[in-house]
């Protein structure tokens, strides 16, 4: 018996393989194609490939990789999109620090995350998830909802939580919590971050906080 393929999942696959596209964003995992991907289709933006980098970590092994590919050579735009974590600055020096020990990207570095180089590929990297705050995908996510009604039940929530149960989270952490706690909420409970920014109501997508990152998708 023949085991069936998920068409999100292969296109994702097929996705990673080689350049076909002139413009190129890298991501760090799966949710984040998942949300790039959803983000782009919804703001009709046709002309990115987007790749995953398998953890930022192996961004340099990943650049390595791309400027052997056939593709490389016709490739006008290269972005990396990567979370802030703690610091958007530190978060914004690790990649460029990743692109200058790739022989290509030594004249093509940019300046200041959200900025391109002007050298080609012209080279960009946005940090998720304004290029200024810490942070990560689900805290770009959350603020598009922040202070609905369902943001209050879930700060009573880890409220709760916190007095009763001594259940303490801080910074990014309870930014995916939160977000894993407004999709349990819905009416329709994706299975993933990923996922979530396909179904209607959990995030709006439209929201003024995504206005950095829509800006930078559109002048890649």
């Amino acid at each position: 018996m023949t085991a069936n393929c998920n068409p999100i999942e292969q296109s994702s696959r097929s996705e990673n393989k080689s350049i076909h596209k002139l413009k190129l964003l890298l991501v760090e995992g799966r949710e984040d194609s998942a949300v790039f991907k959803e983000l782009c289709h919804h703001w009709g933006i046709v002309d990115i490939q987007i790749m995953e980098m398998k953890g930022i970590d192996n961004l340099h092994a990943r650049l390595e990789v791309l400027v052997r590919d056939p593709g490389f050579r016709a490739l006008r735009s290269l972005a990396i999109a990567r979370d802030a974590d703690t610091d958007a600055q530190r978060a914004f020096q690790s990649v460029r620090d990743a692109l200058s020990k790739c022989q290509p990207f030594k004249t093509r570095l940019p300046s200041k995350a959200g900025e391109r180089s002007r050298n080609y590929p012209a080279t960009s990297v946005f940090i998720v998830p304004d290029n200024l705050s810490s942070g990560n995908l689900e805290t770009m996510l959350n603020r598009t909802k922040e202070g609905d009604a369902t943001d209050a039940c879930i700060d009573a929530f880890f409220d709760c939580l916190g007095r009763e149960a001594d259940f303490q989270l801080s910074g990014g952490r309870l930014d995916k919590a939160r977000a894993y706690a407004r999709i349990a909420a819905s009416s329709n409970p994706a299975r993933s971050v990923g996922h979530s920014v396909q179904a209607s109501g959990i995030w709006n997508l439209n929201h003024e906080s995504l206005v950095p990152v829509q800006k930078f998708l559109s002048g890649l």
